[in-house]
């Protein structure tokens, strides 16, 4: 039995996307001396990833009967030393609609991934990180490379997940969907047979879960992989320039 849960592959994948987006941001400075340059390239870099995103909350807000007022492919950073790659606006509209509209590109991403991961690259057996057979895991390298196509998709993959995780604006109102979720459950329980309905919804949220970790941990490792490249590349531009990116 594997001690990764979704909840660590996570707060893996969300450690190795920090890693992996500040070595790159950092070898495109070092490349190209400007940050506005660095910045562009970096979006065009994700752009897949930026279009997915914005399209999710696009037709996720049209789906729900909420008026959409502007969207944007332009990168640019913010006041808050952050990186804005898009946007999409909608007019104010209730939590519940508003939660599903911030959680689209979370879950249209995942989806995304999934699919790379078990169909072109072929890593169908996805459970096997939950049950710990790490001998198989281990195999997924050698599969992936025998792929003609795998740097491409390897590609999709990191753009994907690198841009799915949902910005502070669309988790404004997670939390009171969370509770009034939480009462609804609390409320259902108390009418029924809470034991029953688990039993019936277990095997389905069990495999969910596997599924869903080792998407998550193909992504994180996948995003450390090319932070080592990337760091390479970052130590050899200052040794070779003398310059060397500093954060404030």
């Amino acid at each position: 039995m594997s001690i990764v849960t979704p909840w660590l592959a996570l707060l893996a994948l969300l450690f190795a996307q920090r890693t992996f987006q500040r070595y790159l941001q950092s070898t495109l400075l070092l490349l190209l001396r400007r940050s506005q340059r660095a910045l562009l390239v970096y979006a065009l870099i994700l752009l897949p990833g930026v279009l997915l995103h914005e399209a999710a909350h696009w037709f996720t807000a049209r789906l729900l009967g909420v008026r959409t007022l502007g969207l944007s492919l332009l990168p640019r950073a913010t006041g808050d030393r952050r990186i804005s790659l898009g946007y999409m606006e909608t007019v104010h509209t209730d939590p519940l609609r508003a939660a599903f509209i911030g959680l689209a590109p979370l879950v249209l991403g995942l989806t995304v991934l999934a699919l790379i991961v078990s169909g072109p690259l072929g890593l169908r057996e996805t459970n096997a990180v939950a049950a710990g057979a790490w001998g198989e895991v281990l195999r997924w390298p050698v599969l992936v490379a025998s792929r003609p196509d795998a740097a491409w998709w390897l590609y999709l993959a990191m753009a994907v997940s690198n841009t799915m995780m949902p910005s502070e604006a669309d988790r404004r109102a997670w939390l009171w969907v969370a509770a009034a979720g939480l009462l609804l459950a609390l409320l259902l329980a108390g009418l029924g047979d809470a034991a029953a309905l688990w039993q019936r919804l277990e095997p389905g949220l069990t495999a969910l879960g596997e599924h869903l970790t080792a998407v998550l941990l193909f992504a994180a490792v996948l995003d450390l992989v090319l932070s080592g490249g990337l760091w390479l590349a970052t130590w050899i531009l200052s040794r070779l320039t003398g310059l060397e990116v500093v954060r404030a």
